[in-house]
């Protein structure tokens, strides 16, 4: 067979270049044709089909949902009130359902729901800097966020706490106020307060700054009773006679034949000193810092003195 297939290469070889291309060509032909004829090779026309891929499965995406509001560019991160900057943030209102905050009391005397808003610091104002922070004149102004930024929250805000408006009857509210040293921008110190400024509140805040400053009360104390009861703080300051708020979204009824709360004693001629709003002092409640180791009268005329209890000064 070798012998014979040499004898076929030699006479091949000895044939005309046209007549070897032509040879070439009949055996190309032939070789397609059985190998066509078998099944078993491809053909110049036919390729070989690629596996079938099965369609890429992609994720589901989440729900798309409105950015919260965030601090502006080069402002220092806020701290939840009674925590120190390192602990977590409690919660905040943008994204909330509607309705699902929900506000403790009633009329102007409301306070906020304490999972939705409990309140935050502005960590650039510490005890040490009040005097050239919260207690010099202007400062607020100088970190108060602009309408541009708190009127589309206390929409949104409106909607969680389940308020029905009108918007110009609300208040976007700081719990912890900027002259408190409270986060300017923080959704958990802003929420939508009933009453349009000036209200109770703003009273019970000029009285709590006014005390700071005085030394009466530490900054920290005073952050920690507003952002927890500002009613409470406002009867201990001598602003407000307002009862505290039930506990629950909405104050229940008093029980059928319970006596009513007895009102606060009114000022009298023999009290003395009075609150700024003119009220007698009751024990308890915070004196500024003219008057430490004074002593004074109540409304009943009993003798009260302004002492240092626990780092506070408090009528006793």
């Amino acid at each position: 067979m070798r012998h014979a297939l040499h004898g076929v290469w030699r006479r091949y070889r000895g044939l005309p270049s046209g007549a070897q291309v032509a040879v070439a060509v009949v055996i190309a032909v032939a070789v397609v044709a059985v190998a066509g004829a078998r099944g078993g090779a491809p053909t110049a026309t036919s390729r070989p089909t690629p596996a079938t891929r099965p369609p890429a499965v992609t994720a589901p995406s989440a729900s798309t949902t409105a950015p919260a509001p965030t601090a502006a560019p080069g402002s220092s991160p806020s701290t939840p009130a009674g925590s120190s900057p390192a602990s977590p943030a409690t919660s905040s209102t943008p994204g909330a359902a509607p309705s699902t905050c929900h506000a403790r009391g009633s009329g102007l005397y409301v306070l906020p729901d304490p999972t939705c808003t409990p309140g935050a610091t502005n960590p650039a104002v510490t005890q040490a800097d009040i005097g050239s922070t919260i207690c010099a004149s202007g400062w607020t102004t100088t970190i108060r966020p602009p309408e541009s930024y708190t009127e589309p929250l206390k929409y949104s805000q409106l909607a969680a706490y389940g308020e029905p408006g009108p918007v110009s009857t609300y208040e976007e509210d700081h719990l912890i106020p900027l002259e408190l040293g409270g986060a300017p921008r923080d959704v958990r110190n802003l929420w939508p307060e009933p009453g349009a400024a000036p209200n109770p509140k703003d009273e019970v805040e000029n009285a709590a700054r006014h005390a700071v400053c005085d030394g009466a009360l530490t900054l920290a104390a005073a952050q920690q009773a507003i952002a927890t009861d500002w009613i409470a703080l406002g009867r201990q300051l001598g602003v407000t006679t307002a009862a505290a708020p039930a506990t629950g979204p909405t104050a229940a009824p008093p029980p059928a034949g319970s006596a009513s709360p007895a009102p606060a004693p009114a000022a009298t001629a023999g009290c003395s000193p009075t609150t700024p709003s003119g009220s007698c002092y009751r024990r308890g409640e915070y004196c500024s810092g003219a008057e430490h180791g004074t002593t004074g009268t109540d409304a009943s005329g009993n003798a009260i003195t302004c002492e240092d209890v626990n780092g506070t000064w408090r009528w006793e």
